[in-house]
């Protein structure tokens, strides 16, 4: 049991260093008065990139707790 939780934590780790990472370079990005086109897919794909990070996070919580 202990195995389980310590992996679950491990991907919660994980999944909130990416979420972080991912919103350090979003803040990068918005800073810029004006951004490239490549710049404006960037961003979307990092939105994208993170909201589905907090997602999986969410849903690890949601069934680790459900387990408890």
């Amino acid at each position: 049991m202990k195995a389980v939780v310590a992996t679950a934590m491990d991907r919660m780790r994980a999944l909130e260093t990416e979420h972080r990472a991912l919103d350090e370079r979003l803040r990068v990005l918005s800073r810029r008065a004006y951004l490239t086109p490549d710049e404006q897919r960037e961003a979307s794909e990092l939105k994208r990139k993170k909201l589905f990070a907090k997602d999986r996070l969410y849903a690890l919580v949601r069934d680790e707790v459900g387990q408890s």
